[in-house]
């Protein structure tokens, strides 16, 4: 639970970070819906979370400053968890911000108490994309079922009604374990989230991905930890074997 509050604070501080780098470009900006101008902050967010299926338009409009509900953030994380996995996510390089200005917005409470707009959504979603991609390789394909981290909670069962459209965006992040018991997204209800929960659901949704996508690497005795730890060691992989050591969550 500690190293889960950590992990949480260091990622919804980056989160703020990126959100706080508004000059910094996110992907080359294209066609925009006409309710968008160019000349807006999230401009290059909007466009590249559309252009990579993450967000969607409604009637032409984006409605931007309007409040980005629960069943938006679990549709969109699901969509860009994909995307990540898959290493096809459209977007551009990751680059330091400033540090001083990012300082004085994560001591702004508002960040974390005020609920969120759709802009706000888009730009925080493309910038972790960013960073994600360019620091997270594909997964690697030797020697571990990927996935099974012991340090990860139980996958959640989701209790969404037949109707909800988040549901089957939902059954996927809890499939993969990108969504936690404790998540703010529980619900997914047409309810607005805060900065402090959308920072706890890309938390989430970082740490499931990166589960996926790196290996765990073996101990001495060729052993993983996860799942698997306490099996017995098989003979191939008795301490002197070749031992793979990369690490990983």
């Amino acid at each position: 639970m500690m190293l889960r509050m950590k992990v949480n604070r260091l990622l919804g501080s980056a989160w703020l970070l990126c959100l706080t780098a508004s000059a910094i470009p996110c992907a080359a900006q294209g066609a925009l819906p006409r309710d968008v101008p160019r000349s807006n902050w999230a401009a290059k967010s909007v466009h590249a979370c559309l252009a990579n299926g993450v967000m969607r338009t409604a009637g032409g409009l984006f409605r931007g400053s309007a409040e980005a509900t629960q069943q938006d953030v679990v549709i969109a994380l699901a969509q860009l968890g994909r995307l990540l996995y898959a290493g096809r996510w459209q977007g551009g390089p990751s680059r330091p911000v400033n540090t001083e200005s990012s300082r004085a917005s994560i001591n702004n409470t508002h960040f974390f108490h005020g609920t969120v707009t759709r802009y706000v959504l888009a730009d925080s979603l493309c910038r972790m994309a960013d960073y994600f991609q360019n620091a997270v390789h594909l997964p690697w394909k030797g020697g571990k079922q990927l996935g099974h981290s012991a340090a990860l909670p139980a996958i959640v069962k989701s209790r969404l009604p037949a109707g909800n459209p988040a549901r089957v965006a939902f059954a996927y992040l809890a499939t993969h374990r990108e969504l936690w018991p404790d998540s703010p997204l529980l619900h997914a209800t047409h309810a607005g989230i805060t900065g402090d929960e959308l920072s706890s659901a890309l938390a989430e949704l970082v740490v499931g991905l990166n589960n996926l996508r790196t290996p765990l690497g073996l101990d001495a005795n060729g052993n993983t930890p996860d799942f698997t730890f306490h099996k017995r060691t098989p003979k191939s992989v008795r301490p002197g074997a070749p031992a793979h050591k990369v690490p990983g969550v």
